[in-house]
């Protein structure tokens, strides 16, 4: 198993059908299914960033404003879609996924399409996947 973050990483087109096998195949609190998964093709480019597993929720809560903060957009993109999946135990409350989706959440745009799965597994863990396009340009003001 990883002991740190995967970082900001592109998306590639074998990453798709393990997100497919993950995150449609488990028993889950909130269900994700393939239709969820083609959000991420929506921008121009996608990005994925996985969590370590972590020995608790609070440390796993910790690092959902790292991953927001790597995932902010490239200069001149926008988020358009993302996606936030997170593993966790059985025993864990409705109050701890809120604090991580919180965290995800601030720096994507209102108008991005955002879907959001959960599942049980012994270890606490996330993974956050995003698509960009371009970001609209404003006009100079006169």
């Amino acid at each position: 198993m990883k002991n740190r973050s995967t970082g900001k990483r592109l998306l590639r087109e074998t990453d798709y059908t393990l997100l497919k096998r993950v995150l449609c195949g488990d028993f889950s609190l909130i269900c994700l299914d393939v239709d969820d998964l083609t959000v991420l093709r929506e921008g121009e480019t996608a990005f994925l960033w996985e969590s370590p597993p972590c020995a608790s929720m609070d440390e796993l809560i910790s690092l959902a404003p790292l991953a927001a903060a790597q995932m902010a957009p490239e200069r001149g993109q926008k988020i358009v879609s993302a996606l936030l999946y997170v593993h966790v135990p059985w025993d864990t409350g409705r109050k701890s996924l809120d604090e991580i989706y919180r965290a995800i959440q601030r720096p994507i745009p209102k108008d991005a399409d955002i879907r959001f799965g959960c599942g049980f597994h012994e270890e606490a863990r996330f993974l956050l996947a995003t698509s960009e396009g371009r970001a609209e340009r404003r006009g100079k003001a006169r």
